[in-house]
């Protein structure tokens, strides 16, 4: 049967109403979709257009969120980690996502629009401490390490003293854990104690070689920086001082059962410095391997560098996507 033709005013009325309820349908997704969808059309800088063409999937990762910043001048790419802790060392967790980084890191290496030539990394501190990692024959310059000592006061000896004990027992009464950082705390205490900074140089040298083939073999980074040695290398995403405060709050956090979720020396302060490094060195991306637990505020630093804005990727390896997914 012949359906009743519809009036031009009547058609016109219902096509209108169809894209109404889409567009509201589709803003009630939450316009990251359209912000989406508008920038890989018409990526408006290159940092974004990097965004754009970059990978949707990649071995070893299970998600792959993008965040599109409008003008951005800096794309950040943050691939989540899970690494070892000072209370219970390595898991299998954290090895199974180090090896998920390795093939994150790999593909990313020969991927033709990522073509990564270098990767910033938590808790390196010093260029030379790479060197260290890959077997070269080149120590941290003594100088150099001595003027990032911290300050030698009756409250920090009597801070560490306390860390130091804390450390032994967990050893002592086997927690279910290792102490990993003890050797080093003990060596800073010692220069704490006497002052002989050239001891506690030696001691941090001669313990970053020990753990070195550990390290090697437990760190996913590590593994690809020593595959394509001659095309990719490591960079330090923050200093000696930032590294050993955060780990001194996280110790104590841990030891009194508090949360340390909002300390900004375990958070923020970290990583501003590790954007601020990256930034300087320029170019319109950079990729860096960060605990899981961080987030890279994108709104809180576009709204206090209004002239620097960065679009965010984060990439969830495949070990810790029932956990942190984003």
């Amino acid at each position: 049967m012949k359906q009743p033709e519809e009036s031009k005013e009547g058609s016109m009325s219902r096509r209108k109403w169809i894209a109404g309820a889409g567009a509201t349908a589709i803003a009630l997704l939450g316009g990251y979709a359209i912000k989406r969808m508008e920038h890989v059309l018409t990526p408006d800088t290159p940092a974004n257009k990097f965004l754009c063409n970059f990978p949707e999937t990649l071995n070893g990762a299970g998600q792959i969120k993008k965040h599109c910043t409008p003008g951005a001048r800096y794309c950040l790419v943050h691939v989540l980690q899970e690494h070892e802790r000072i209370d219970v060392g390595m898991t299998p967790r954290a090895l199974e996502t180090q090896n998920d980084i390795e093939c994150i890191l790999s593909e990313l290496v020969t991927q033709p629009n990522v073509q990564l030539r270098s990767c910033y990394l938590e808790s390196i501190c010093d260029p030379k401490v790479v060197d260290v990692y890959m077997n070269a024959n080149v120590t941290q310059d003594m100088n150099s390490f001595i003027r990032q000592l911290p300050e030698r006061t009756p409250q920090k000896i009597e801070e560490l003293r306390k860390i130091v004990e804390d450390l032994e027992n967990i050893e002592r009464k086997d927690r279910g854990g290792h102490a990993p950082q003890l050797p080093q705390y003990r060596a800073e205490l010692h220069y704490l104690e006497t002052g002989d900074a050239e001891s506690y140089y030696t001691a941090v040298q001669n313990e970053n070689r020990k753990r070195q083939q550990k390290d090697n073999e437990r760190m996913g980074a590590l593994r690809v920086a020593r595959k394509y040695r001659d095309t990719f290398k490591l960079l330090p995403a923050e200093t000696y001082t930032s590294c050993q405060d955060a780990g001194e709050v996280v110790f104590k956090s841990l030891k009194e059962g508090r949360s340390f979720k909002d300390n900004p020396l375990v958070f923020k302060n970290r990583e501003d410095m590790a954007l601020n490094l990256m930034i300087k060195d320029g170019g319109d991306f950079g990729v860096v391997v960060f605990g899981a637990v961080h987030t890279f505020n994108v709104s809180q630093w576009n709204a206090e560098h209004p002239d620097c804005k960065i679009s965010l990727i984060e990439i969830v390896p495949t070990a810790l996507t029932r956990e942190f997914k984003r």
